[in-house]
């Protein structure tokens, strides 16, 4: 189903496809390159910054000397070498004096602020490296939604703000960002559904709930800041795969079959969505494997050698996962998309840490 909402005008952050682990590889990539820079005897790259764009949001950077990682329409991330701790303090006070005064988190290594449209900047500094980490996030347009009467959000109560946006929406699984919340109201709302039943293995925080109801939906509610919280509601896993089937008897009696289209594996996740997802998964445990050997030897030539291809590599394949439209995948595509990215980011935190 595919919603009809009329836009209010007001803006949210975006959340991006593949955003389950983008950030964290970025930040991996940028703390690495710039070690590895620094590490090379000081040839830190020239800093090419962008002239247009959501470059225009920030003053310019405190450095000539850095790498421009992502830079698109919706994000702007870049790894800035040779920054000296009195120039970040500068550049955090110009950051605000550009608008990111909305909801800030700030400590003396990092700030995180909105603008008043929903642009959301994060700055983490690190002093030992003299490196900066500049990632900014577009907005985007919100709008009214009607909250669904079938599939598993059916069986949630309807959160108190219905504005917001909606990515996921199938008969295995729906998945939103909604604003206009506090933190007292989402906390109330977290109560709500405990009163409808969910309750069976439940889990709640501040800014966090997750539990079960009888039936075996899932729902899990976090707390966002910026007045938003995010909702993932998940039918059980067999509805799932009943449901899958269904879907796709539905659409092969709508559309002819094309005689060379491949079929689904026994799962029921199509051949090539698997083997993009795979081949995504394959070259982040790869980047995993480089980044713990390069941990344990910093001087490595060979690593030093290996970080521009790595690089390369890293860029083409976000772009074939950002050409994904999470909103086209069947229930078992969208399953197996969770599953491979929470690999993937359960393997990243274990090098971080």
């Amino acid at each position: 189903m595919e919603w009809e909402a009329a836009s209010t005008g007001k803006k949210s952050p975006r959340k991006r496809r593949g955003c389950l682990i983008a950030i964290a590889v970025i930040i991996l990539i940028a703390i690495v390159g710039g070690a590895i820079s620094r590490c090379s005897g000081g040839g830190s790259e020239d800093l090419q910054w962008p002239s247009s764009g959501l470059a225009q949001l920030l003053p310019d950077p405190p450095s000539t000397k850095g790498t421009v990682v992502i830079n698109d329409e919706d994000q702007l991330s870049a790894s800035i070498d040779e920054v000296s701790a009195d120039a970040y303090e500068t550049y955090v006070q110009e950051c605000q004096d550009k608008g990111f005064t909305v909801d800030i988190e700030s400590e003396s290594d990092s700030f995180d602020a909105f603008t008043e449209e929903g642009e959301h900047l994060s700055l983490s500094y690190y002093s030992s490296s003299e490196s900066l980490n500049i990632d900014l996030e577009a907005a985007l347009e919100m709008a009214d939604f009607a909250w669904p009467a079938v599939g598993p959000a059916a069986s949630v109560p309807a959160p108190p703000s219905i504005h917001g946006l909606v990515t996921v929406n199938s008969g295995s699984q729906f998945t939103a960002t909604v604003d206009g919340l506090t933190a007292e109201s989402f906390s109330a709302y977290a109560d709500t559904c405990m009163g409808a039943g969910f309750t069976v293995d439940y889990d709640k925080g501040d800014d966090f709930f997750h539990a079960d109801n009888a039936a075996g939906v899932h729902v899990s509610l976090t707390w966002k800041r910026f007045g938003m919280m995010g909702i993932s509601i998940s039918a059980p896993m067999e509805d799932a795969s009943t449901d899958t089937g269904s879907t796709d008897q539905a659409d092969t009696a709508a559309e002819p079959v094309a005689p060379e289209a491949p079929a689904a594996d026994a799962s029921g996740v199509s051949p090539d969505f698997k083997a993009t997802m795979d081949s995504y998964e394959a070259f982040f445990n790869e980047y995993a494997d480089f980044m713990a050997a390069y941990q344990a030897d910093a001087s490595s030539p060979e690593l030093l050698a290996q970080y521009a291809e790595m690089m390369t590599r890293y860029s083409d394949m976000m772009q074939s996962m950002d050409d994904i439209d999470e909103n086209s995948l069947s229930a078992a595509d969208y399953a197996y998309y969770l599953e491979v990215t929470g690999r993937i980011n359960a393997k990243l935190l274990s090098v971080a840490q």
